[in-house]
């Protein structure tokens, strides 16, 4: 323990006067300490100096982890420094080292105090003539848990006109979340009347971070009194501190150089943030004469100043990852945010007679699927499903849009949207950034087929560049599940082999417009909550997989009908029972001959078929990928001859692969010509 102490600058005595106590891991467990790793306890005091029997801050030694079983030899998912008892509220501390008491500290504005953040930091400046208390952490100062702009203890310094040196690590000029903790806790002391001051640490050698007590090992007490009389006092640049908790500037990634909005992720390009949204923004400051005093009084622009201050707010790239906080421990900028809404049990009944009204032609292995569907994504926050749901029905009114609106409730507004056709299909689509639910109104589309396949790739995508008006685009995670709604069953096409998409035609019987603003209601007053705990906590996924092909419907199945062309109908059909689909125009070209099919035909003999008399004006391409859809099964490497002529070959009925030549030995011997010595069946092997 001492080891580690002393480089903070502190001795044996001065841990007799902090009360710091070294701890085995059997007096960490009988200390409640979880987990029960060795390291050494820091007491709390008030500000009287007593010690603060309610709290008190655990350090785990470098590398500590249990000294015996599996979890010795294991790596720890994250690496543990502090931990405090549970269910207990911040505390600032302040070390019973002065030759002042805390509570005239807190009492005398006219008393300098310097704020950092960490214990041995703290008593480290203090022992070294520095009046510095410590924060749990940089955000420690705040609960947002109570609507506390300040935690109790801070609300009792006299802050109006009291000199603040703020003096966070150097990774303050990078560090995203230092960054914004300490412009929001400069303006809140500006507030009350402070005058804040930024302390800017350096970089250790080698560009290492280090804080107060590493920059005072390295160069000692007076270097440091040094930065805090060149620390530059906020005053009028508080605007800036102002800007930073408003915006970020983004470092890397698609949309690196732009601004960020934190309220709501909107991108700015850097001359439409200093010259339109930001240009009212201003301040005033003097300039400095040839002798160091105070000159002109001059306005600045703040957005243009903040571009180009050290301290402002930079963050990595945009990213979306469902849970994690708006700052990434990695420095992202995350444009999730939460839907506020906690699961509660409770009845159900409401949504459970809506999805009875619309679902009641479902088997009960079809419904079960559509409720997995909708609860992986919820349990498994930011699943990305892999496939979507088309719900359609002749009328309205029959409790579609009802559905989606519950789900959207559960989701929030922030990661939910509801979209048209134009939005689905348009060039721009920033309303698909962060988005986890999408319901897409009332689908129809006139060009069906390439919006389908459009629709395939945003269903598997795992990323999306998002294009917006005015910024260059730029990539971020597709987390995004669609249900769509459409009067029309082929909104989306659905080929042959089609695995993407869950169909179902709800009942037409209107749902009423009574029962629908029942429905609404009980949803908004509480009932969305108790959805969110059936999805969350009653719904089984343990059989269920977010990339599985959805179950087929009877639905499904018509719009696989229905989405064929003529010559996609005519191939299914001919692969069904090709005996009377090959032998019905066969005669027009074969003698007048009525036989069963030949097992090999070329292209152009299938379109002849097909289109005997040429009036559909079919391509043997479109012929080919008709085939290809169907299931039938080529000759491989196109090489076989008829004549002098290479030629490709359809299989009718083979199961197995056989090579062109193979392929021409068995066309010429279905029809009688060519080399008569040898024969070939339909499985490929030569007989003799």
């Amino acid at each position: 323990m001492l080891q580690k102490l002393q480089t903070s600058l502190l001795t044996s005595k001065h841990a007799q006067q902090l009360k710091i106590q070294p701890m085995t891991e059997r007096e960490a467990a009988e200390l409640g300490v979880s987990p029960s790793w060795a390291g050494f306890k820091i007491p709390y005091f008030t500000p009287e100096g007593a010690i603060d029997k309610g709290f008190f801050r655990y350090r785990f030694w470098p590398d500590s982890k249990p000294s015996s079983g599996f979890a010795a030899i294991a790596e720890p998912t994250r690496k543990l420094r502090y931990v405090q008892p549970k269910n207990t509220e911040l505390h600032v501390y302040m070390p019973p080292v002065l030759s002042t008491s805390w509570r005239d500290i807190m009492n005398d504005a006219a008393q300098p105090l310097c704020i950092t953040e960490g214990e041995l930091k703290a008593a480290c400046a203090c022992v070294s003539g520095f009046t510095m208390l410590g924060l749990g952490g940089v955000f420690s100062w705040t609960s947002k848990k109570h609507q506390q702009p300040l935690i109790p203890i801070l609300e009792e310094f006299v802050w109006e006109s009291r000199d603040i040196y703020l003096c966070f690590d150097s990774d303050q000029t990078s560090n995203p979340l230092v960054q914004l903790a300490a412009s929001r806790l400069a303006l809140v002391l500006t507030a009350r009347g402070a005058k804040v001051h930024d302390v800017i640490i350096p970089d250790g050698a080698g560009g290492a971070k280090q804080g107060v007590d590493d920059f005072m090992v390295a160069r000692g007490a007076e270097a440091f009194e040094k930065l805090i009389e060149d620390a530059k006092p906020i005053g009028a640049g508080v605007e800036l501190h102002r800007l930073n908790e408003e915006v970020g500037l983004l470092w890397s990634g698609g949309a690196a150089g732009h601004v960020v909005r934190l309220s709501d992720g909107f991108v700015m390009k850097p001359l439409a943030f200093t010259q339109s949204f930001y240009r009212d923004r201003t301040y005033s400051e003097f300039t400095l004469n040839a002798q160091g005093q105070p000159g002109t009084l001059r306005v600045k622009r703040a957005a243009e100043e903040w571009l180009g201050w050290r301290s402002r707010t930079l963050m990595g790239e945009i990213t979306y990852e469902p849970g994690k906080p708006q700052i990434t421990a990695e420095g992202n900028y995350n444009i999730w945010r939460s839907s506020g809404l906690e699961p509660i049990k409770g009845d159900i009944s409401p949504w459970t007679h809506l999805m009875g009204h619309m679902f009641k032609d479902l088997r009960p292995e079809q419904f079960r699927w559509l409720e997995q569907w909708l609860a992986w994504p919820l349990q498994y926050l930011g699943a990305k499903m892999y496939s979507c749901v088309l719900l359609w029905s002749h009328t309205g009114g029959t409790g579609k849009n009802l559905l989606a609106e519950v789900m959207c409730l559960l989701y929030g507004p922030s990661n939910s949207v509801t979209i048209g056709s134009r939005e689905l299909t348009a060039a721009f689509n920033g309303w698909a950034e962060g988005k986890q639910f999408v319901v897409g109104d009332e689908i129809t589309l006139d060009d069906k087929r390439q919006t389908s396949n459009a629709l395939k790739s945003m269903l598997t995508s795992t990323k999306i560049r998002v294009n917006r008006k005015g910024v260059e685009s730029y990539e971020i995670d597709d987390r995004a599940n669609y249900v769509l709604t459409s009067n029309d069953p082929l909104s989306v096409v659905q080929e042959q082999g089609a695995r993407r998409t869950f169909i179902h035609q709800v009942n037409e019987e209107p749902y009423g417009d009574a029962r629908g603003r029942a429905l609404k209601k009980w949803a908004s007053e509480g009932g969305a909550a108790h959805v969110l705990y059936h999805l969350v906590k009653e719904v089984d996924l343990s059989d269920f997989s977010p990339t599985a092909k959805p179950p087929d419907t009877d639905s499904f199945i018509d719009a696989v009908a229905y989405s064929r062309s003529d010559i996609d109908t005519w191939a299914v059909a001919v692969r069904a029972d090709p005996d009377t689909y090959l032998t019905s125009n066969r005669a027009k070209f074969d003698g007048g001959k009525e036989q069963k099919a030949y097992d090999v035909y070329t292209p152009a003999e299938l379109l002849k078929l097909y289109d005997p008399e040429d009036k559909k004006k079919v391509s043997l391409r479109a012929l080919g990928i008709a085939l290809d859809r169907a299931g039938f099964k080529k000759a491989l490497y196109n090489n076989g001859r008829l004549g002098n002529i290479r030629s490709t070959f359809w299989l009718v009925r083979s199961t197995v692969n056989v090579t062109s030549t193979v392929a021409a030995k068995m066309y010429q011997q279905e029809r009688g010509v060519g080399d008569k010595t040898a024969s070939v069946s339909k499985f490929g092997k030569r007989v003799q």
